[in-house]
């Protein structure tokens, strides 16, 4: 059995958002929070002789990954994120591949999560694989407020994996 050399609890607020800086360097950098999803691996029930088990199946249920973002003075995150949701309407699909060959922005982005840990050295990555936008939170307006509290709104994906990479 091996030891384990670092027993240190994570702290959640030790992380970065890698989305595609060509395309939404804004909305990288007001990155407020991360939901990381669950999965789900659905068993199929096997009868036999008057018992049951369960197969594992051989799909993965991805849930849909959230990202609240800090809303600037100028709106520039969340006019990025818009757009990419209103494109995927207006345009047809563009693959990461057609955007080597041309000057669209392609549909789907690989999102980057850098694990950092409490020296703030990079220990591992989260990669979400294919995300595409699909759900942006409504924006609150008020004059009533007498506290100074900074606007966020949240935007869902779709993913079709994640990976977890730990540095050796």
């Amino acid at each position: 059995m091996a030891l384990t050399t670092n027993l240190n609890k994570y702290q959640r607020q030790c992380f970065r958002v890698v989305i595609d800086r060509e395309n939404y360097g804004s909305a990288e950098y007001m990155a407020y929070s991360v939901n990381h999803p669950g999965l789900t691996l659905p068993s199929s029930p096997v009868s036999y002789r008057g018992a049951k088990s369960f197969v594992p199946g051989d799909t993965i249920d991805f849930e849909s990954l959230s990202i609240e973002f800090h809303l600037d003075e100028g709106f520039k995150s969340y006019k990025e994120l818009l757009d990419w949701i209103c494109r995927n309407r207006d345009d047809n699909y563009v693959s990461h591949y057609k955007r080597q060959t041309s000057d669209y922005i392609p549909s789907q982005a690989d999102i980057t999560i850098p694990l950092l840990g409490s020296d703030n050295n990079q220990f591992g990555k989260i990669v979400y694989k294919d995300a595409t936008p699909n759900n942006i939170s409504p924006l609150e307006f008020t004059a009533q407020d007498e506290s100074v509290e900074y606007s966020t709104f949240i935007i869902t994906f779709d993913i079709t994996s994640f990976t977890l990479t730990l540095n050796e």
